[in-house]
């Protein structure tokens, strides 16, 4: 609701370079204890009882496929029973995590939209 009260959406990653950017400012800045939610996600894009496939991860700005990916090993998962449709930085390893959309509180990372 921020981002888009703002006039922005929650941010797309499409480069290695744009993922170091990000999580080296979100260090500096003292955010690096807790995930980070991006824009992506595989609502819409997998089968009822499918295995998880980061293949079937988009961004929701575009509905385009991710292209650049930084998942930590073995994900996506569904971790459990869970139902992890969404894309978060796992700041710890730097690395991407699938997690439940409504998991609490996040940080987050706006961006202005594209045009």
């Amino acid at each position: 609701m921020y981002c888009a009260a703002s006039n922005m959406e929650l941010a797309t990653i499409s480069s290695k370079e744009e993922d170091d950017a990000l999580v080296a400012y979100m260090k500096r800045n003292g955010y690096e204890k807790e995930p980070l939610w991006v824009f992506g996600t595989d609502l819409g894009h997998e089968k009822r009882n499918e295995a998880p496939n980061a293949a079937h991860f988009s961004w929701m700005s575009t509905g385009k496929p991710l292209g650049y990916s930084n998942w930590l090993p073995n994900e996506p998962n569904h971790s459990g029973a869970k139902m992890e449709h969404c894309l978060e930085i796992n700041f710890l390893q730097g690395k991407w995590n699938d997690n439940e959309c409504n998991t609490g509180s996040r940080y987050f990372v706006c961006q202005f939209q594209k045009s």
